[in-house]
């Protein structure tokens, strides 16, 4: 037998995963010719595959070097660096073989996966595209172009590609999962199942169909099933953390919030490192109506000091110019630069700024623009997408930008970028606006709140951030003046007082459900309006139920996301509407609405509230006193019953406040953008003063 006949044995033995046969043919061919190229270069291969890869990298290395112009070789090797995460030697190596064969397409397509994998996805797309060009028939290249296009955003692209890769190889597993992804990007929910459930098919023991058939069905708001995809992926793979996550965020909007909670802490258990995980759980927190003092503050503290204290630099050098009085560059940080209630808050404020003494500049995460979005990148002197940015890139494009002061708008809601907060990358920063509180990072000087959130005279919480306190209330309302009028009062039509909760379903707590089951016993005739993501809470009907009020007096209104609404018409318009069947709004506790607050006002329906210690807790006390209704904020369950019973006893003051709101909101601190944009940047012009003070002045030449 001749070297050639018995490597052919050898290789053939390798493809068939007989090993041991594979290896005992390599190394007697080497025992006899020990520079044999192809022999170095399979049992290369093998040592590799067996997870001995030091000494597979050096056979292949001594095949390389006795065979320098093995294109092969010099591919294989940079799939092994690229496996072990050496991205840059594999681009290296993955560019020999091409120079030595422009045609090879495998290796075009390699190389685009490590180029992908660095981030660099304009040029991982055209060696995707160079690899179809040398292989037409290629599928594995059409399905990995079909994905780098659609996390560009080049969707409709992304698509057609993914389909002709199934069309190559239906039975293509992959092609089918990435494709599900994309028609969900393309919001075609539908075809995006359609699409799982074939993957689903080809691999019914993969978990991460389910998982992300699930996020599609939670997009729906069908809650029900994408908690049974989720348990189904879970129960797949016990290991696979994200459905875990995902889980967590369909039980809090079925508001099960102790089941979200232990969700995310077996997330935690299976990555002890995940930020994100850990601020789910954070949020999360503050749905609990039984959390327990200085409870939240210490996870808070834990989160700075796992996920942010080993990111702040020991020495900060921003070095932006230590003048107190020039004009300054603030950056605003979020994901939620759209048609949300963090974009629709902000936007007036930012359209009030003084740009005279301001330069705005905006860090969009979005990944869904819209109208809202355009305004806001209009307004902005610099505008940057940066959905894609690592945190280290993220942090140093804002160190380049020389920002002065710099705004986390979303502490710990998803998405958030606190690690890039945590990097220090500006001389200031604060936190506002993802809710009433802060985020308690070491590396955050200061965030916004107002007298009624953070009384100056409550004991410290021992915040690392100092609160930067606005004279009235600390967020306005961005009203529209094409949102529709308030309208009679809905109990005046004889069919009894309708009190109604538009608030998500994660703050429907027991306590909640008690004190309104209380209340509608003792106002007769009357009911409850709620909305829901998923239909009827049969868990809020049975509360209610074993509390002695009938199911047909909890009515579940259909939840419309922000996007939704029909063509043409403003999707808070859909909703606000439904104010017109509501007399009286209950707040839930301990976390009041916020945005569901201010469109209550704005309807002309009174907000009963009751008080507690924390922020989020207070929100609804700030607003109604900012309108002049201090007294719909009760101070105890008691009180805010009998506020409740005594506002549905009484139709002729509830007629007047119908009246009189909408002018109270107008007339209020609420909608004086002008007036909250000066007092926001009076307490950023104050901040930068001192930290100017801190400034230690070069040394005299």
């Amino acid at each position: 037998m001749t070297i050639q006949e018995a490597i052919g044995i050898a290789t053939a033995h390798h493809q068939a995963g007989r090993v041991a046969e594979a290896e005992g043919i390599y190394r007697q061919i080497l025992a006899v010719a020990p520079q044999h190229a192809e022999a170095l270069h399979y049992l290369g291969l093998l040592e590799c595959q067996r997870g001995q890869s030091e000494i597979g990298i050096g056979l292949i290395g001594q095949s390389i070097a006795m065979d320098p112009q093995n294109a092969a070789a010099h591919s294989n090797l940079g799939n092994i660096l690229r496996d072990l995460g050496h991205l840059d030697e594999a681009v290296a190596s993955f560019r020999r073989a091409i120079a030595l064969q422009p045609g090879f397409a495998a290796a075009h397509n390699n190389l685009a996966n490590a180029l992908s994998s660095l981030e660099r996805m304009d040029e991982a797309i055209a060696e995707y595209r160079q690899a179809i060009a040398c292989a037409p028939a290629n599928a594995e290249a059409r399905c990995n172009l079909g994905s780098a296009l659609s996390r560009r955003g080049n969707t409709a692209e992304a698509i057609a590609s993914l389909c002709a890769a199934i069309q190559l190889n239906p039975s293509y597993f992959a092609a089918f999962n990435n494709l599900g992804l994309a028609l969900a990007r393309e919001d075609r929910p539908e075809e995006a199942i359609a699409a799982f459930q074939n993957a689903i098919r080809i691999a019914p023991d993969r978990a991460e169909p389910y998982n992300n058939m699930g996020n599609v069905l939670s997009g729906l708001c069908r809650l029900n099933e994408a908690s049974a995809a989720f348990e189904h992926a879970i129960r797949l793979r016990p290991d696979f953390c994200e459905p875990m996550v995902n889980l967590g965020g369909a039980l809090t909007f079925q508001g099960r919030p102790h089941d979200a909670i232990a969700c995310y802490k077996k997330g935690l258990l299976l990555r002890p490192d995940s930020a994100a995980i850990h601020s789910a759980l954070i949020f999360t927190m503050h749905y609990l109506p039984d959390l327990q003092a200085g409870e939240l503050q210490r996870e808070l503290r834990l989160w700075n000091q796992l996920h942010a204290v080993p990111f702040t630099p020991a020495r900060l050098c921003q070095g932006n110019e230590p003048s107190p009085e020039r004009k300054l560059r603030i950056g605003y940080v979020s994901p939620d630069l759209r048609e949300h209630v963090v974009g629709r808050t902000l936007l007036p404020v930012f359209e009030a700024h003084d740009r005279n003494q301001f330069e705005i500049v905006c860090y969009s995460g979005t990944t869904l623009a819209d109208s809202i979005t355009e305004r806001f990148r209009r307004g902005s002197a610099l505008w940057r997408d940066t959905a894609l940015f690592s945190d280290d890139q993220l942090a140093d494009q804002i160190h380049t930008d020389r920002i002065d002061i710099l705004v986390d708008l979303s502490l710990h809601t998803g998405h958030n970028r606190l690690q890039v907060f945590a990097r220090k990358p500006a001389p200031v920063q604060i936190s506002w606006l993802g809710y009433p509180g802060a985020a308690d990072l070491d590396a955050i000087d200061f965030h916004i709140t107002d007298p009624f959130l953070d009384p100056a005279h409550h004991a410290p919480n021992g915040s690392a951030c100092k609160p930067l306190r606005m004279p009235d209330c600390w967020c306005c309302y961005g009203a529209s003046s094409d949102f529709p009028a308030p309208g009679e009062l809905p109990a005046e039509r004889g069919r009894g007082v309708t009190f109604g909760s538009f608030n998500n379903a994660a703050k429907l707590n027991p306590r909640v459900i008690a004190v309104w089951a209380q209340i509608l016993r003792d106002t007769a005739d009357s009911r409850l309006l709620l909305l829901s993501r998923s239909g009827p809470s049969a868990a809020a009907l049975d509360g209610f139920r074993q509390l002695g009020i009938a199911p047909e007096r909890i009515e579940f209104l259909r939840y419309y996301p922000a996007s939704s609404g029909t063509k043409g018409t403003h999707a808070a318009d859909s909703h606000l509407h439904r104010y017109h069947e509501i007399d009286i709004a209950l707040d839930p506790f301990p976390y009041n609405g916020m945005t569901t607050t201010c469109d209550a006002l704005w309807m002309g329906v009174p907000v009963v509230a009751l008080v507690g210690e924390s922020p989020v807790s207070r929100a609804s006390l700030s607003l109604l006193s900012n309108v002049g209704l201090p007294e719909l904020a009760a101070k105890s369950e008691y009180g805010y019953i009998g506020t409740a019973v005594g506002l549905a006893r009484d139709l002729p003051r509830l007629a007047a406040i119908r009246a009189s709101l909408r002018d109270r909101m107008k007339g209020s601190p609420l909608l004086d953008y002008g007036g909250f944009a000066r007092a926001f940047e009076a307490h950023c012009r104050n901040a930068w003063r001192a930290w100017c003070a801190t400034q230690i002045p070069p040394p005299s030449p």
